[in-house]
């Protein structure tokens, strides 16, 4: 998934081409994560869930934002991002991982479904404090804002953490404006 990810503009893709095999086998890896995923969570206790498995699903998480506009990706992303905040509970690179991904989604403009929204929300209010921030160290970047380069320069993780401090979530303060 990481490494099909530096492809740009995946929606001027000729079907055939090898850009839109790629894109597709990315979403199929997205996918096949969030099985194993919910393998996991149905066998064990969601505390069970190992913590190198924030990286894959952080990567699935980014992945899936292309296309949340598919319900059976939307409905992915819910439940891989569950699972990530379930480890970054124990984890704080995997909380600093979890704001990314909430931080990115309003970022790209991205409507967002409601059981997301929700998920994004109590996160804020259960895992996520100010004090977050200065915990977190900047040497992992941005992988959808370096990567796509939706910004001018390099932006590392403690710049868009503090960017995206005051992002709230409440009722009519949503991402997408609804």
């Amino acid at each position: 998934m990481t490494i099909f990810g530096f492809i740009q503009n995946p929606l001027t893709f000729d079907k055939s081409s090898p850009a839109h095999r790629a894109r597709e086998l990315r979403l199929s890896s997205a996918h096949e994560l969030h099985k194993l995923l919910d393998i996991q969570r149905t066998r064990w206790p969601m505390e069970y869930i190992p913590l190198p498995s924030s990286q894959f699903s952080t990567v699935a998480l980014f992945t899936l934002l292309e296309d949340l506009d598919i319900p059976s990706s939307a409905s992915a992303f819910a439940d891989t991002a569950i699972s990530l905040f379930s480890i970054a509970k124990r984890l704080q690179l995997a909380k600093g991982m979890s704001r990314l991904v909430q931080g990115t989604a309003p970022q790209k403009k991205l409507r967002l479904a409601p059981e997301i929204r929700s998920i994004f929300r109590a996160f804020d209010e259960v895992l996520w404090a100010k004090e977050d921030k200065e915990k977190f160290s900047s040497l992992y970047p941005n992988f959808a804002v370096t990567v796509h380069k939706e910004t001018v320069g390099e932006m590392e993780l403690d710049d868009f953490l503090e960017q995206w401090d005051s992002l709230a979530l409440g009722e009519g303060d949503t991402p997408d404006g609804e």
